[in-house]
């Protein structure tokens, strides 16, 4: 690897590190490869801003500056111009990328720019997800327990959500405290402390029966899992 290859390496981990946590945590759908590198440099040009505006606090700006701009292109100049003072303008973007990272994925997990939307009445809905997500990741308690029917088995399973994540063309969910019954008679079939469940999303119906807010025994909130991005 030459030396611009690797400054442009250096730059931009910033972006890489965001991009990295942003599509581990914060999306159920593994982004395509044009889709990481743009959030990349929207997540980096994002964290070199904030370093930029830090360093232009006065207390900040008397003991260092935003030195990045000196870099040069030309691979015969590059080793010349990374110097100490802009390898420390990407150690701090690269810190204020681990801070702002968790602060993204908290404006996603909680709709944040959609609630604010809603609340200015200027759209009805609540993100790219679909209903699935949107259900399970409410913080209503009511939404932690359901009746799973199951087309598959005929059965109904009756529990506490753990987990749930969804892949393409699959459904899964982690149930505690699990009773099964019959759907057709109503007779209990099993009774397990905890159930994984995998199917086709067009052969998995829940139900929410809790009508109060109080459930008892009710666990935790669920945990949403996802998948590795790039």
């Amino acid at each position: 690897m030459n030396t611009l290859l690797l400054t442009l390496a250096l730059i931009f981990l910033p972006g890489i590190i965001w991009a990295r946590l942003d599509a581990r945590y914060a999306r159920q759908v593994k982004p395509t490869q044009s889709e990481f590198v743009v959030n990349v440099f929207v997540f980096g040009l994002t964290a070199y801003l904030a370093t930029y505006l830090i360093y232009r606090i006065p207390w900040v700006a008397k003991v260092a500056s935003f030195n990045l701009t000196a870099i040069a292109l030309d691979d015969a100049e590059v080793a010349q111009t990374l110097g100490r003072s802009v390898v420390d303008d990407i150690l701090v973007a690269t810190a204020m990328a681990f801070v702002l990272a968790p602060a993204w994925l908290a404006v996603q997990r909680y709709k944040l720019v959609v609630r604010f939307l809603q609340k200015i009445r200027v759209t009805r809905r609540y993100g790219d997800e679909d209903v699935w997500d949107y259900l399970l990741s409410s913080d209503d308690p009511r939404a932690f327990y359901v009746n799973v029917r199951d087309e598959q088995t005929g059965q109904t399973f009756t529990g506490f959500v753990d987990q749930f994540s969804e892949a393409p063309g699959l459904r899964e969910l982690v149930l505690s405290q699990v009773e099964a019954f019959d759907t057709a008679t109503g007779e209990p079939t099993i009774k397990v402390a905890r159930m994984y469940l995998a199917r086709d999303p067009k052969g998995m119906t829940l139900e929410f029966p809790a009508e109060s807010a109080n459930i008892e025994g009710a666990p935790p909130p669920p945990e949403e899992d996802s998948h590795d991005g790039p």
